[in-house]
């Protein structure tokens, strides 16, 4: 997460004095069996991320995600090309979910808008 939002230019601390966060919660982080090119099991990762205010959640974002082959779903060819045309690692595809995580949160960690969302 720390290497995430600093690519995305979004300051980073581990003081536990900020009132804004964002919390993960893996639940599924299993590494593929296998090479890049063939693989007995796949890579699977699942998280939730929660960003919150306080002990107030603000907004939540949810990953779940197992790499499937591309001929189990043809509409995934751009994921596939994406990910190098291979099989990816558990942390290869957990990135690309905290990539994606953040991305749903960035308006609310780059503009003070977090407490008029919280009201409506």
């Amino acid at each position: 997460l720390k290497e995430v939002l600093r690519e995305k230019g979004i300051p980073y601390t581990e003081e536990k004095d900020y009132v804004r966060y964002i919390q993960v919660s893996v639940y599924r982080f299993d590494e593929r069996k296998g090479g890049n090119f063939a693989v007995e099991k796949p890579a699977s990762v699942g998280f939730h991320m929660h960003l919150m205010e306080g002990k107030v959640v603000g907004r939540t974002f949810e990953f779940d995600e197992t790499q499937k082959p591309l001929l189990n779903n043809l509409l995934e060819f751009g994921k596939f090309v994406n990910r190098g045309a291979k099989w990816v690692t558990a942390k290869q595809l957990a990135k690309e979910g905290l990539e994606k995580g953040v991305n749903s949160f960035s308006d609310l960690l780059e503009v003070d808008t977090f407490k008029e969302v919280l009201k409506n």
